[in-house]
């Protein structure tokens, strides 16, 4: 008889959490939480990326001062738009898919002449499947176990004015991927924390002989319950990509965005959060990051900003 009060009370404590505003991780982080068998929740992100600065080692670097490139570029936006769907397909099986759409802008400055060049492009992106098994959903934890594979769904030929467009413009990688994960949580009476951490292995060459470089992410997290419908949230993001291995021989080298060996290094980057739950169930949620530390073998383009608006509805 005890033991049956101590599970209907653990499942009681964990339903109060699943209903509060921090119930969720910050909406920068994926495969958290999974759902009951027959359960289907839907959700929206936005994501606005702006690039400025040109980066070597741990230092903002000169292009034209420092190397032989005849552009460079001054700065980059991209915009991701991403649809997801989760459903339960067992007791402690959930089944997630992502699609992205992306849409990226980039400003380039001649060597000779200093006058600007317009880049564009657009399309949707690699579409990711994960299969997320719960490993502990009670008692106010979270441990889950997330199994991903990322389709290879977009372009790597992207064109503008009839030059093939650098790989950070391209909308997809062209190559299958193995995205493992674990996430863990942890809910107190108005505080949670957390901890993400995720590998994407590439695992053949695209079409255009090059294989992007592996990433490793790590993701720290805490929240606070202002209330049960507002909470906010403090994140620190750690990136590791390694280098690409080949090239596309259709990009040329007059620019460092065209060349392969100047997309690997680590970076972290801080968010800030607040989420929001409606009493009808619809999440809101938002985040906004700024780097705070870069080791990149460059030249490259630092990030200025990440701002993240997101949207979830559980059925």
């Amino acid at each position: 008889m005890k033991f049956l009060i101590a599970i209907l009370l653990c499942a009681n404590a964990y339903a109060h959490v699943n209903h509060r505003a921090d119930g969720h991780a910050p909406i920068g982080v994926m495969g958290d939480h999974g759902h009951a068998k027959g359960d289907l929740m839907f959700s929206a992100r936005y994501m606005q990326m702006q690039m400025n600065n040109m980066w070597d080692d741990s230092s903002e670097t000169d292009v034209f001062d420092d190397t032989s490139y005849m552009m460079s570029p001054k700065k980059m936006s991209m915009t991701m738009t991403m649809l997801g769907a989760m459903y339960g397909i067992a007791d402690k099986w959930t089944l997630m898919a992502m699609i992205p759409y992306l849409q990226s802008e980039m400003t380039m400055e001649r060597k000779m002449g200093g006058d600007d060049v317009e880049a564009n492009s657009s399309g949707v992106g690699d579409i990711t499947l994960t299969g997320m098994y719960e490993v502990i959903d009670m008692d106010k934890t979270r441990l889950y176990l997330n199994l991903g594979l990322q389709l290879p769904t977009g372009s790597t030929t992207q064109e503008d004015n009839d030059a093939r467009l650098g790989y950070a413009m391209q909308t997809g990688t062209g190559s299958y991927a193995f995205v493992p994960s674990v996430v863990y949580s942890r809910y107190q009476d108005s505080t949670s924390y957390g901890i993400q951490f995720k590998l994407k292995a590439f695992l053949d060459e695209n079409s255009e002989e090059y294989t992007r470089g592996n990433e490793y992410l790590l993701n720290l997290w805490g929240s606070y319950l202002i209330s049960e419908s507002i909470s906010t949230s403090l994140r620190l993001e750690h990136l590791v990509r390694d280098p690409i291995k080949g090239e596309d021989e259709e990009m040329g080298s007059m620019s460092p965005v065209l060349n392969s060996t100047t997309y690997h290094g680590q970076r972290s980057t801080a968010f800030v959060g607040l989420n929001y739950l409606h009493s009808s169930g619809h999440r809101l949620a938002l985040e906004y990051g700024i780097p705070v530390s870069y080791n990149v073998s460059g030249p490259q383009m630092s990030v200025d900003s990440i701002l993240t608006l997101g949207w979830q509805k559980a059925f």
